[in-house]
């Protein structure tokens, strides 16, 4: 998965806060420190972890645990790449996400903290970047 912070080519020059996320919600700017993501029935795995939340939590650090959190649906991806995570239990039914020092964070309740830079997260797959599973030209992946 990428985070962008705005309308940024995927070749070209990343602000820091752009680049490709790692399963521990660190945001690397090489593609191949990135990890593959997949989406099962909403909810989202990379290696053996999955990315989830307690109920009640206001924000949190982007990144997957053996332990699965209360909260730990519904994943999605549109048609333009865009990753969600909607759940009745965030404000407004979506999180947010949102970047800081090249961590990502969900945000689930009130503002995005003036620390964070708002982002949103696209997906990738190996060959039509169209899936959540980023990998990179000239990996072992293609």
């Amino acid at each position: 998965m990428i985070p962008e912070d705005g309308p940024i080519a995927r070749r070209q020059t990343r602000s820091p806060n752009a680049g490709f996320l790692d399963s521990t919600g660190d945001i690397q700017a090489q593609c191949q420190k990135g990890s593959i993501f997949r989406l099962v029935s909403g909810s989202l795995f990379s290696g053996p972890g999955q990315i989830s939340v307690p109920r009640n939590t206001s924000s949190a650090h982007f990144s997957t645990n053996s332990l699965v959190k209360a909260v730990d649906t519904t994943f999605a991806v549109a048609v333009d790449e865009s990753v969600f995570w909607n759940n009745d239990a965030f404000d407004g039914g979506t999180a947010r996400f949102a970047a800081e020092s090249g961590m990502l964070y969900a945000v689930f309740s009130g503002p995005i903290p003036d620390k964070y830079i708002g982002v949103s997260l696209k997906a990738l797959d190996s060959k039509h970047s169209v899936t959540p599973m980023p990998t990179c030209a000239g990996s072992d992946n293609d």
